[in-house]
């Protein structure tokens, strides 16, 4: 059996979830990683500094004491996780597309 019908029957046997998300990664990986990085850091950084500026409004009164460096904690805050987050996502998906393409590899080798 030749190497790529093996490889065809094999994606055809996964499940739907995922020959997508094989796609999906795939396609992210074209671009990229430094502007896969910006994005979503930055995009991140956004959810979660308006998180803590609500959560802090709804459940502290630290706009009143923690005077006007309290926004450069919560901008620092929310970069730092952006990255984190994106950071984690990234590696994930590295390890899970690996994980699920490491069978076609193998095949590859002998």
């Amino acid at each position: 059996m030749s190497y790529y019908l093996f490889k065809r029957i094999y994606f055809l046997q996964m499940k739907a979830e995922d020959r997508r998300f094989i796609e999906y990664w795939k396609d992210q990986r074209k671009g990229s990683r430094a502007g896969y990085y910006i994005t979503y850091i930055i995009g991140w950084a956004i959810v979660t500094f308006f998180i803590l500026f609500f959560l802090s409004k709804l459940l502290t009164n630290l706009w009143k004491t923690g005077g006007p460096y309290l926004i450069h904690i919560f901008i620092t805050l929310s970069i730092v996780c952006g990255f984190l987050v994106t950071h984690y996502t990234w590696t994930h998906n590295e390890k899970r597309l690996n994980e699920l393409t490491e069978d076609d590899n193998k095949e590859e080798l002998n």
